[in-house]
């Protein structure tokens, strides 16, 4: 009974059911590249700020993208790395975002590491809420039979995601991964004494493969 009626005083009970199905509906999406689905539920100043990054991308002078914040200026420039000019000029925002998806360019994002899930969610107001990421590994157990794996316990992250209802849809926003990038970077920097700059090119040969030239401060590379 008492279960009952404390679920019965969340009046956000069902939002926070959206929102979950929400978040991991955008993780399922990712993993099997289904570039649509993600894009739907990205909030509209998301697709609006993946517009400009393209923008970036294929038009920004060296000035303009040196002066982008750290997070910023390394997905401009991976974009650069690993996009065709031609196949990018004919994407608007939600495009874009959609060619993220399916090319699995966010597997060369700098990010956290471990498997994420949606731990407690805050609402600021009815339309804004705010869920802090957790992280969780798998470990492995053996027999002579088989193999399983058991989750390790979920552990809040210093991260979060940010919700918004726009028109009756819960929808989603991943800056919060922002700060990790900045701090990613920033520890290459101490530790390498490399510039930004050298430092965010460092970072994209490592995480692609690819040697990165000087030349794509200028522009797209194809």
């Amino acid at each position: 009974m008492s279960l009952l009626f404390l679920s019965g005083c969340d009046k956000h009970a069902q939002d926070r059911q959206a929102i979950e199905h929400v978040f991991d509906m955008a993780i399922t999406a990712s993993t099997d590249k289904d570039g649509t689905t993600y894009a739907n539920l990205l909030i509209k100043s998301g697709v609006d700020e993946s517009a400009q990054i393209l923008k970036l991308a294929l038009t920004g002078k060296k000035a303009e993208v040196a002066a982008l914040p750290l997070p910023r200026r390394y997905e401009v420039l991976l974009v650069r790395l690993m996009g065709n000019k031609s196949e990018l000029k004919a994407l608007d925002g939600k495009g874009f975002v959609e060619w993220q998806i399916e090319t699995g360019l966010q597997n060369y994002n700098i990010q956290p590491a471990g498997h994420f899930g949606l731990g407690q969610i805050t609402f600021t107001s009815d339309t804004e809420a705010r869920g802090v990421i957790t992280s969780s590994a798998a470990t492995k157990r053996s027999s002579k039979d088989f193999d399983s794996y058991r989750e390790v316990a979920r552990m809040p992250t210093p991260y979060s995601v940010r919700f918004s209802l726009e028109e009756g849809q819960w929808k989603f926003d991943l800056s919060g991964f922002d700060p990790a990038v900045d701090y990613e970077i920033r520890k290459r920097i101490k530790a390498t004494g490399l510039s930004e700059d050298a430092a965010i090119l460092k970072l994209l040969g490592e995480a692609t493969g690819k040697e990165v030239p000087q030349k794509i401060w200028n522009g797209m590379l194809r």
